[in-house]
């Protein structure tokens, strides 16, 4: 992809065009070089008077846009500025926070939803000691809370951005849709995205490049012998991520077979079956992965409690249930920038015994 040097201005494009230029304009962004490789929900678009990135949607099912621009001279049409160097954010996924926190700027998180949810790590506790506001109520960003800490920007997911919420007490908000990426490296390319956000491109660029490196040369030809299947099901039905999609990929960099590697074409389209049909398909697979929480110590007697009938399947009889604890592992947070260690782990644990325990991955036992 074409190279493309910017030293421009930041600014968020408005809905509508404001009367008036506001009085305090953004700073001057440096950005030494943006080369977007794999990732395909935002890319950059040259004019003759500016540079976009654009943010758009990944599903046919979905569609949305939004954008950034960077004039490489004054434009007469006003636009609705992000301060910039951006100093208070808030964000409405904790993923966006590890991107942030990689390029050392967790310091300006003031606000995150969900953090309840989040590990009691090191990260954590340096949200607390930041005073970090909880912005979460019953399921959706709170007002108040968020006009309290007062963001210059509020990265959100594509079922928020559109609320007139936020519009109607200027709350600023920027998409982020990372999730809907459809390889590993295709998400941890969103790095790059941060980067120009906080005026880190230089950092971004540097991380991305190592990590994709080591995921590449990790990255082994499908064995069809090593079958493998996802997850549990929920009441009647069994959701497993679609092949194309990042679970779905890292699983075949990891040289799995993936027994559903033939269904699906949409990569955020999960795959929901019957629970009797996956018992059918899956019962002589070589591999069960399960990311799942659940109480720390779950084991696999636990997991035959659940279902008699999985005691039948091959992978549990032999001791080959690979499982990824989400209440204990980092693989909703810092598994989002290491894909590399991620798939590492995927392929180390195929030739350990059951005593492997890695970060991310271990058998149950």
């Amino acid at each position: 992809m074409k190279l493309i040097l910017i030293s421009l201005m930041l600014c968020l494009v408005a809905c509508q065009p404001v009367q008036k230029k506001e009085e305090n304009s953004s700073a001057y962004l440096p950005i030494s070089a943006i080369n977007i490789e794999v990732a395909k929900g935002f890319n950059i678009v040259e004019t003759d008077s500016t540079f976009k990135m654009i943010i758009h949607s990944l599903s046919p099912k979905y569609q949305f846009e939004d954008s950034l621009v960077f004039p490489k001279k004054s434009l007469k049409k006003p636009f609705k500025h992000l301060i910039n160097p951006i100093e208070r954010i808030a964000c409405q996924s904790s993923t966006h926070l590890i991107f942030i926190n990689a390029l050392n700027n967790t310091q300006k998180v003031k606000g995150i939803s969900e953090m309840q949810y989040m590990p009691k790590d090191s990260l954590y506790q340096v949200l607390e000691s930041n005073h970090v506001v909880e912005i979460n109520k019953n399921g959706e960003a709170n007002i108040e809370k968020l006009l309290a800490i007062h963001p210059d920007v509020f990265l959100v997911y594509p079922f928020e951005w559109q609320s007139d919420r936020f519009k109607k007490v200027n709350i600023k908000t920027l998409l982020v849709s990372e999730y809907m990426e459809t390889t590993p490296l295709g998400r941890l390319e969103w790095i790059k995205f941060f980067g120009i956000l906080l005026n880190e491109s230089e950092k971004a660029a540097t991380i991305f490049k190592e990590k994709s490196r080591k995921y590449e040369a990790l990255v082994v030809p499908v064995d069809t012998s090593e079958t493998i299947f996802f997850n549990l099901p929920f009441n009647d039905t069994w959701d497993m991520p679609a092949p194309n999609s990042i679970s779905g990929n890292l699983l075949k960099d990891a040289g799995y077979q993936y027994i559903y590697a033939n269904l699906g074409e949409g990569a955020n389209d999960n795959l929901v079956q019957s629970k009797e049909k996956v018992w059918l398909d899956a019962m002589n697979a070589k591999y069960w992965l399960i990311i799942a929480n659940r109480p720390q110590g779950y084991s696999l007697a636990d997991l035959k409690q659940e279902e008699t009938i999985y005691k039948e399947f091959k992978a549990v009889k032999d001791k080959k249930v690979i499982f990824c604890n989400t209440g204990y592992s980092p693989y909703f947070t810092q598994g989002i920038i290491a894909p590399d260690e991620m798939l590492k782990e995927l392929l180390e644990i195929k030739s350990q015994g059951v005593d492997y325990a890695g970060v991310y991955f271990r058998y149950l036992k």
